[in-house]
Order: C-alpha cells, then structure tokens, then sequence
C-alpha cells in the first residue's frame, strides 16, 4: 500500500503528445505549424493568435503539452506561462517556447521560468515533430524517476508508520481501559479519544483505510455519546456497550491485521 498519487500510477506512459495547444500570433507560422504538426506530426493541434486565447481554450481542449511564442501581442509567452503554472488544472502540462529569442539571457529566463525546451526559429518543419516528441520523452522520463523517488520515499515511511502501531495499538488499548473505568476528562477530551482522532488521520495517509474508517467511525461515536449524555440521564455504561464496545473491537481488529502486514 501507498499514498495515492496525483495521477493514476496505472496508466502508461504517453510516447508522444496527443493533444497539442498552440500561441502563435504569426498566420504564416501558424499555417507551417498546421502541416508540420497536424498532417506530419499527427497531433490533434489547436493553434491560438495570443496567451489570452490560450488561457481560455485550456480547459476545453486539454492538451497534453502546451507550446507558445515568445513575443506575441497583449500577454507575452512568459506571462502565459505563469498563468498556467498558477492555474491547477494547467500548472503539470510541460510547455515548450517556439522563439527566434536565442539569446543565452533569453534562453536562461525561459528555462528558469519552468519551460520543458526551446525550439529556435527558424524551425525545419520536417523535423519540428520529432524535436517535440523527444524532449516530450525527456519529460516523460524524468516524471517517471521522480515518481519512483516518492514511491519509494512513501514506502519507507509506511513501513515505519506500521511498525510503530503495535505500541500505538496498547496506548490505545491504556487509553481505553481508563475512559471504560470513568477516569479523565470528557469522553471527547480524553487521551482516547485523541488518539483515535489522530489515528483517523494518519492511518488513512499511509493506505490503511480500514484502520481509518474504524478510527472514525469510534471517533463519532464518542462525540455523539457526549452530546447525548449531556442533555439525558443516559447510564454511561449503557452507551460504552451499545455503541462504542463494538467499534472498539473493530478498530483493534483492523489494527491486528495490519500490525500483521510488518
């Protein structure tokens, strides 16, 4: 078990991009960018004349890769790129700057910006697709390794959250003992039910759903048992055994079976 990653670890990589979206307010390059990536190419490729234009068809067509002009009317290449990365439906999809920019002080601010490459113009439009799928392909690869980094990083503090739980499991079991015998604080103040709430949490961010669940679900149980026995002359042995005696066993249990896994 692991901690969800944004993405569907499952899905395979793409070798190219398939959707491809386009700042471009030149008509000629934009004519060229059409036979050179739509026919050659065979992206499904939406070219818009500004960074305005951009920022609003985004979320319809939903490209895979972003790629703009530097120099364009109104908001510049750069600026475009700062409203994607601001936006969180926008800030993963790589961008690649098509620009006749190709100055070492330019090319340095563009990939500070956070650009995948920079395609100079004048381009061969032969090879413009081929260009684009390899750095497409150096990204892929690094978000691949930086996956499996985390992965990795996540499984080790799982492994170690796990190994911790058989003495979580008797602090717990302490805890329990005392609010049974009616020593301590109210029933949502007491060390129990802190950490039960902490377990709630916690477990869940580390894949163990079921001790989650069971941990909420003695979590509510206590808060709504002192609401009730607040404003009734409830017998606060009566709500130990019909309510919580059991999701207390049940989150033990799930414990066991985790505490197992080690």
């Amino acid at each position: 078990m692991s901690i969800p990653a944004e993405h569907n670890a499952t899905d395979a990589p793409r070798e190219v991009p398939g959707r491809v979206l386009y700042a471009e307010d030149d008509p000629g390059i934009q004519a060229v960018a059409k036979v050179a990536l739509g026919q050659l190419g065979g992206y499904d490729l939406l070219i818009c004349n500004s960074g305005e234009e951009l920022l609003e068809a985004f979320a319809d067509f939903a490209p895979d890769l972003v790629l703009l002009d530097f120099m364009m009317p109104g908001m510049d290449g750069l600026q475009t790129l700062q409203q994607l990365q601001r936006r969180p439906d926008a800030r993963h999809t790589p961008v690649i700057f098509i620009t006749a920019r190709g100055q070492a002080a330019d090319v340095n601010q563009i990939m500070q910006a956070g650009a995948l490459g920079i395609i100079q113009k004048p381009f061969d439009p032969m090879t413009l697709g081929s260009r684009i799928n390899k750095l497409w392909k150096q990204h892929q690869a690094s978000q691949q390794q930086s996956q499996q980094v985390f992965d990795n990083h996540i499984e080790q503090l799982r492994r170690l959250y796990v190994e911790q739980l058989p003495e979580l499991s008797e602090q717990l079991a302490e805890a329990w003992s005392r609010l049974h015998r009616g020593q301590g604080t109210s029933l949502v103040n007491s060390s129990f039910h802190q950490q039960v709430h902490k377990l709630a949490g916690s477990a869940g961010m580390y894949g163990l759903l079921d001790v989650s669940q069971a941990a909420h679900q003695v979590e509510t149980i206590l808060q709504a048992a002192e609401t009730s026995a607040a404003g009734s002359s409830n017998n606060p042995s009566d709500i130990f055994s019909q309510s919580l005696e059991p999701a207390w066993h049940r989150l033990q249990t799930c414990l066991q079976t985790a505490v197992g896994q080690i």
